[in-house]
């Protein structure tokens, strides 16, 4: 019973008790039924061929489908890991840099004052929060001088303030050679 209602349904056929309601000049004439099929194979045929292949070629696809998803989600995670090491690294080198940083700005400031015979010199990091990105400004006063840039200091004073750097740094990390040329050219 069950499957003749769904006939019907699809069908669109009336239940048994309305075919009373049907008459001989309701039904479609043998023309246009004809009109009809011819119109349906038409579009039967316009569809083409049927692919005896799809079912293979959609197998085919669908593990060219599943690689790719496979193969993207391995990128995901790589990126994400690598995203994450980055990370470590530039915090690992955040700490490092502003340890180093600290150590340079003090020793800068007593071999300064060595060099000078007084006087006060200090680092700054300039032009970003992240130390990884920012500048670096030497801020120095030279006994009897306010604190100043080091671009408006005179030409020894800038020789002297470049090796009071450079002999921070060797002091803060000690090489085994240093060879400096010309150094006292400009000072007085």
């Amino acid at each position: 019973v069950k499957s003749e209602l769904n006939i019907e349904n699809e069908q669109e056929l009336l239940p048994q008790s309305d075919l009373s309601q049907i008459s001989p000049g309701n039904l479609p004439t043998l023309d246009e039924q004809s009109q009809k099929s011819e119109k349906i194979k038409k579009q039967r045929d316009s569809l083409g061929s049927v692919n005896l292949r799809a079912d293979e070629e959609t197998k085919k696809y669908e593990t060219e489908i599943k690689k790719m998803e496979d193969d993207r989600a391995d990128l995901y995670s790589a990126i994400v890991k690598l995203k994450t090491s980055i990370d470590e690294l530039n915090q690992k080198g955040r700490e490092k840099l502003l340890s180093a940083f600290t150590k340079v700005n003090r020793k800068f400031n007593d071999v300064y004052t060595k060099l000078f015979n007084g006087g006060s010199a200090k680092l700054e990091l300039v032009d970003s929060d992240d130390p990884l990105e920012a500048g670096l400004e030497m801020l120095v006063s030279p006994p009897g001088k306010r604190l100043q840039s080091i671009t408006l200091l005179s030409g020894g004073e800038q020789a002297l303030t470049a090796l009071s750097l450079v002999f921070a740094v060797i002091l803060v990390n000690p090489s085994p050679n240093c060879v400096l040329d010309e150094v006292d050219a400009p000072l007085d």
